[in-house]
């Protein structure tokens, strides 16, 4: 802002002296804010630049101060992407399913999505809580209702906010893994240690539970993963298509039986989202 000196003012006067130099002040007016008191230094009859008006530069201080702050913000973002495309990498989501956050998941009025959907919400917001009780979710439900669509928005939300490194699987995929596992000595490769790595991770999604064609590995597997982490008192989302009802013949009465004492049951008693509307 351009100031200029008062006509009425007087003629400066020193007002401290330093070696070879003195500082002197006079009355300004600055366009915008008015009257101010200007601060210069002359040394060896040499004038130097008046100080500015005050409130000017208090105002360019808060700007600049503001576009500090809108830089950090989006350095904290573009970090807090950076690790959710880190988590998603670890927790091995698919592709599919990633960037599908709660917002995604639209309830369309129905009360059954949205108290779902609530409920989804609710454990991530107590997650630190329950998962220290190793508390988890069972959502059952038929083909096509969301339950992998809501633990995917589960799994990245958490990512999101820091508060854990999941990992998705399914029981096929994991039989799979254990499989390749057999003869293994490298490290990190070993049956155990594949085996390890399901059953101590801070949070499992372990989908297509007790699936048709289910083999009588996987259920040996999911049988050690239901024991080990419920005896490690680490959080499991289990995801299946059979009721309820169903799931003990298929994975067992002592396994059903744990996950009941440390599971959410959440039944998706609605239709399926997926149409057959393709077209080209």
């Amino acid at each position: 802002m351009q100031t200029t000196t008062s006509n009425s003012a007087k003629a400066p006067k020193p007002i401290k002296t330093y070696l070879n130099g003195v500082m002197q002040s006079e009355e300004r007016i600055c366009e915008k804010h008015g009257k101010y008191m200007a601060h210069y230094f002359v040394h060896d009859g040499e004038r130097k630049p008046a100080s500015p008006c005050p409130q000017c530069e208090e105002e360019r201080e808060q700007e600049r101060q503001k576009l500090f702050a809108e830089e950090c913000k989006a350095k904290e973002k573009n970090m807090a992407l950076r690790r959710i495309e880190n988590a998603l990498g670890e927790i091995e989501l698919p592709q599919r399913y990633r960037g599908r956050f709660f917002d995604s998941f639209k309830p369309y009025g129905d009360n059954i999505r949205a108290n779902i959907l609530q409920i989804a919400r609710t454990y991530v917001e107590k997650y630190d809580t329950l998962s220290a009780k190793g508390i988890g979710i069972v959502f059952c439900g038929a083909c096509g209702t969301g339950k992998t669509h809501l633990a995917a928005a589960l799994l990245q939300e958490l990512a999101q906010r820091g508060k854990v490194r999941g990992l998705y699987t399914t029981t096929r995929t994991m039989t799979d893994k254990f499989r390749g596992s057999w003869g293994q000595k490298e490290e990190g490769k070993t049956e155990s240690e594949v085996l390890g790595a399901y059953q101590s991770v801070p949070l499992l999604v372990l989908d297509e539970v007790a699936h048709d064609g289910c083999t009588p590995m996987e259920k040996e597997l999911v049988s050690k993963i239901i024991y080990a982490r419920y005896d490690a008192r680490l959080p499991t989302i289990f995801i299946t298509n059979l009721p309820t009802e169903f799931l003990a013949a298929a994975i067992g009465t002592p396994e059903l039986d744990r996950i009941k004492e440390t599971c959410k049951f959440v039944n998706f008693k609605i239709n399926s989202m997926r149409s057959n509307a393709v077209e080209f």
